[in-house]
């Protein structure tokens, strides 16, 4: 019943400099996006707070210009009455492309 998510966006290990768009899957193109959320060059670590917008779902989708690790920590969602009231969760990692080795 969200409309967005606050997350904490990583990229780690980027193969070239470039960055990653988190938006609604439905708005998501598989091509160069308009806007960003993070960028990143290559040998750095970047890491933003981002509000995201959540298809009726509740999902969302993540888009990289050039081959990097991500990993996503959820932080909480916002109600859908339209207050966007915030609603904390505890931190949950949703998607680490590390894997457990690392």
């Amino acid at each position: 019943g969200a409309s967005a998510v606050q997350i904490n966006l990583t990229l780690v290990g980027a193969k070239a400099g470039g960055y990653a768009t988190a938006d609604k899957c439905s708005r998501i193109a598989v091509s160069a996006q308009a806007q960003s959320n993070i960028n990143i060059k290559v040998g750095h670590i970047a890491a933003n707070l981002a509000v995201v917008p959540v298809d009726a779902d509740g999902t969302f989708c993540i888009y990289t210009s050039s081959a990097t690790r991500v990993i996503v920590d959820v932080q909480g969602t916002f109600s859908p009455s339209g207050d966007l009231r915030f609603i904390p969760v505890s931190s949950v990692r949703r998607f680490d492309s590390r894997g457990t080795a690392n």
